[in-house]
C-alpha cells in the first residue's frame, strides 16, 4: 500500500512542477509535428517514386483531382486546427502577461471550438467512417494494388489517426461548447458546395474525384452524397453530445485529483 501511495505522491508532484500549460505545450507540438510529417512523407514518396502516374488510370484520375477529396479537406481543417493551439502557445510564450496577446489568445480559443464541433470534428468522423466502409466493402477497387507503395502507416495517419487526436482536444482544451445550432450552417453549407463540385466536374471532365466511383451506378453516387451530408449532420450533434461525456469525465477526475493532491499535502506535513 505504501508503495502505491509513494508512486501517486511522485505523480502529482511531477505533475505540480511540471504545470497542466507545459504539458498542453508538449501535446500540441506532437500532434502538429505527426500531422506535417504525414504529409512531408507522403509528398516524398510521390516525387521519389519511378511509377508513371499519367499512364496509370487511378493515379492520374485521383491526383488531378486531389484537392477536391473529401480527406485532403479534412486533413487540412486538421493541420489548420492543431495549428491554431500552437499559435496560441507562441503567443502565450511571447506576449505573455500582455492584455492584448490575453484578448486574441481568448478569441484564438472561440474560434477552434466553432470550428471543432462546426466543421473538424463531423467531416472528420464522416470521412473516416466512409473510407474504411468502403475499403472493407471493396478493397480492391478503394484501395488497389498500386497503393501498396505507401506504407500501412500513411493511410492509418490520414483515415485513423485524426479522430483521436481531435476527441483527445475536445477532452483537454474545450471548457464551453458553441451554440449547436449556430454551428450547423457552415457544415451544411460546405456539403452542399462541396456535392455540386464532385457532380459537376463529372459533368464537366466526365470522370469522378473518386475513382471508386466508377464501379458504382450513378444513383448509387447521389446516395453516398446523401449519406454524407446526413451523417456529417447526424455527427455533428454527435459532436456535441461526446463533449458532455469527457466533460462529465474531465471533472470527476479533476475532483479526484484535487482529492489525491490534499492527501498528498496532508502525508507530507505529517512527515
Amino acid at each position: 500500500m505504501s508503495l502505491k501511495i509513494s508512486f501517486w505522491d511522485t505523480v502529482i508532484s511531477k505533475y505540480q512542477s511540471v504545470g497542466p500549460r507545459t504539458l498542453l505545450l508538449y501535446l500540441h507540438i506532437a500532434v502538429l509535428l505527426i500531422a506535417l510529417w504525414s504529409l512531408c512523407i507522403f509528398s516524398f514518396i510521390i516525387l521519389t517514386t519511378d511509377i508513371d502516374f499519367s499512364r496509370d488510370i487511378y493515379f492520374k484520375q485521383g491526383f488531378e483531382n486531389k484537392e477536391f477529396l473529401l480527406s485532403v479537406w479534412a486533413t487540412f481543417s486538421h493541420i489548420i486546427y492543431f495549428g491554431t493551439y500552437s499559435l496560441i502557445d507562441i503567443i502565450a510564450i511571447c506576449a505573455k502577461k500582455s492584455e492584448r496577446a490575453l484578448k486574441i489568445r481568448k478569441i484564438l480559443y472561440n474560434v477552434a471550438d466553432y470550428f471543432l464541433f462546426s466543421l473538424v470534428f463531423p467531416l472528420t468522423a464522416v470521412t473516416s467512417f466512409l473510407f474504411w466502409a468502403l475499403y472493407y466493402w471493396d478493397k480492391e477497387h478503394m484501395y488497389p494494388k498500386q497503393l501498396d507503395m505507401f506504407p500501412d502507416y500513411l493511410n492509418h495517419m490520414m483515415h485513423t489517426y485524426p479522430l483521436p487526436a481531435i476527441i483527445l482536444y475536445m477532452f483537454t482544451h474545450v471548457r464551453k461548447e458553441p451554440n449547436k445550432y449556430k454551428t450547423l450552417p457552415p457544415l451544411i453549407f460546405l456539403l452542399i458546395v462541396y456535392n455540386q463540385l464532385i457532380f459537376s466536374i463529372r459533368r464537366t471532365k466526365g470522370v469522378w474525384v473518386y475513382p471508386v466511383f466508377e464501379f458504382l451506378t450513378f444513383s448509387q453516387v447521389q446516395g453516398i452524397a446523401a449519406f454524407t451530408l446526413i451523417a456529417s449532420i447526424v455527427c455533428h450533434f454527435l459532436g456535441y453530445y461526446l463533449f458532455n461525456i469527457l466533460k462529465g469525465i474531465r471533472s470527476s477526475i479533476d475532483s479526484k485529483l484535487k482529492e489525491m493532491e490534499k492527501m498528498s499535502a496532508l502525508r507530507q506535513k505529517k512527515q
